[in-house]
């Protein structure tokens, strides 16, 4: 093991591995020092839940999760930090590679800032273009003329955002690339850094949710105004549908604007010849131009039939009868009218025709206003690319500090082998080989066995002579060939 690796571990004083990391204090320390602990839990039978309540002072235990009686005692041994005898104990590694994992994650969720602003950028493209048909033909509704004015400024808020966020965003990556040495090369940092390398990680992560906070509240206050403009519309979509299946009797003119329609009976009336009307069921319509009410009777088949027109400026009076059931009463200089109506809505009438009669003075729609919403645009694309192309910094970087790692590893690795060939074992080892017992072997010794197929004719060996039983004669041979070693040390003999 290289001593690169090695430690001082607080607690046995040794130069070791510390492998062990507690959370709780954030010691280090060797599988050594560890201690072993025996610690003893209740556990519901029934459900397996740790929640116990003890109820009174025999011992009787009741689970807070479902009410069982069933409660066994469980004993377990678990590691322990020799300081605070913690049981938070995790693999000094795993630790940092946590860390490391938490870092490039929070690069990537940089992607993230940018949904929330293009959900809220397609809302308001969806509004737009709900306006632009409001004020279409064949009915051109221009309630709330100040639409087009408020939502031109929406746009021109989230547009602030946009730039806000760029900027937020540059100072991130800056803070990013400012710790990056820590997690990318965490691992050759010294374990007493990792209570460092966690705050710098919470740092980092507050800076992350702070430009997440920026951006949830603008958009909720841009939400909240999308509320009103959503009533508006839903308004105006229920005066175009009173309107649209009408317009053949309405007969609106160029500039003629529908301000608004009721459901209601025409209890009585007389018109210019002096014929009295009574009980027509129909709809009473409200146009900066004229009073209309269209009579629709038949049960199989629906049919229409306009019973009065009359221009908005001949309106002589207006004003509710009755104590107990009002009535909206309407006069011209060519005929009088009642409506049955309740008593909310009789207030509404009155105040839409009175505001058809000055529609004119109060038109506050700007056409300009209008054109400049149709042509605005939001792109986001400038500011993907930047969020993407600081991504990728980012781990093309971490990709040179792996091979930088690696490549110093495998230096590290061959200096290790390199000492292990000098030591002085490797090198007896060598100084053996070159004794002259290896240099001086008889060849025919180390030759390798021969096959009597090969094509090689092999050399035959005879054998010893055969000596009888009971010669006195002793055989004779070479020792000097038989025992080789005896060449280089000629006392020794086997």
């Amino acid at each position: 093991m290289s001593s690169k690796n090695l430690q001082l571990c607080r607690f046995c004083q040794k130069h070791v591995k510390l492998a062990y990391y507690c959370e709780e204090c954030g010691t280090s320390c060797c599988s050594d020092c560890l201690h072993d602990e025996r610690v003893d839990y209740f556990i519901c039978q029934e459900c397996n839940s740790k929640n116990i309540e003890f109820l009174d002072l025999n011992g009787k235990k009741l689970c807070k999760d479902c009410s069982s009686e069933n409660i066994n005692k469980v004993s377990q041994h678990l590691k322990s930090c020799p300081k605070c005898h913690s049981h938070k104990i995790l693999n000094i590694y795993e630790k940092k590679e946590e860390l490391e994992q938490k870092f490039l994650e929070l690069i990537k969720e940089t992607r993230s800032f940018i949904h929330p602003l293009r959900d809220a950028i397609n809302e308001l493209y969806i509004l737009r273009h709900n306006i632009s048909v409001a004020r279409s033909p064949p009915i051109k509704c221009y309630h709330y003329p100040k639409m087009e004015s408020e939502l031109l400024v929406l746009f021109k808020q989230i547009i602030h955002i946009k730039d806000t966020l760029l900027e937020k965003i540059n100072t991130h990556f800056r803070h990013l690339a400012l710790n990056k040495e820590f997690f990318f090369d965490i691992y050759n940092q010294p374990n007493s850094n990792i209570r460092i390398i966690e705050n710098i990680l919470e740092n980092v992560f507050r800076s992350h949710e702070s430009i997440k906070k920026f951006i949830e509240e603008n958009n909720q206050e841009i939400y909240e105004k999308f509320d009103g403009f959503q009533k508006n519309l839903k308004f105006i979509e229920k005066i175009k549908k009173l309107f649209l299946p009408y317009k053949r009797f309405l007969n609106l003119a160029e500039n003629e604007k529908p301000i608004y329609a009721v459901n209601t009976i025409l209890i009585n009336g007389m018109d210019s010849q002096n014929k009295f009307i009574k009980k027509n069921k129909g709809i009473l319509f409200i146009t900066n131009y004229d009073l209309s009410f269209v009579h629709e009777y038949g049960v199989i088949k629906r049919k229409q039939e306009l019973i009065f027109k009359a221009p908005i400026n001949d309106l002589i009076n207006i004003t509710d009868k009755g104590k107990l059931f009002k009535k909206l009463f309407i006069q011209f200089d060519y005929g009088k009218y009642e409506f049955s109506l309740s008593s909310n809505l009789i207030s509404k009438v009155i105040d839409y025709i009175l505001l058809a009669r000055s529609f004119q003075e109060k038109d506050l729609y700007d056409n300009e206003i209008a054109k400049n919403l149709q042509e605005i645009e939001i792109d986001l694309s400038d500011l993907l690319k930047y969020i993407e192309e600081g991504i990728n910094s980012f781990f093309s970087l971490k990709i040179i500090y792996n091979k930088r790692i690696n490549k110093k590893q495998k230096k590290e690795l061959e200096i290790t082998d390199q000492n292990q060939l000098n030591s002085p074992y490797c090198n007896s080892m060598q100084n053996q080989n070159q004794s002259p017992f290896y240099q001086n072997q008889n060849p025919s010794l180390l030759q390798p066995h021969k096959s009597p197929f090969s094509s090689t004719p092999y050399r035959n060996i005879e054998p010893y002579p055969y000596q009888p039983i009971g010669s006195t004669v002793s055989p004779s041979f070479d020792r000097d060939i038989f025992y080789p070693q005896n060449n280089f040390n000629g006392q020794r003999y086997q």
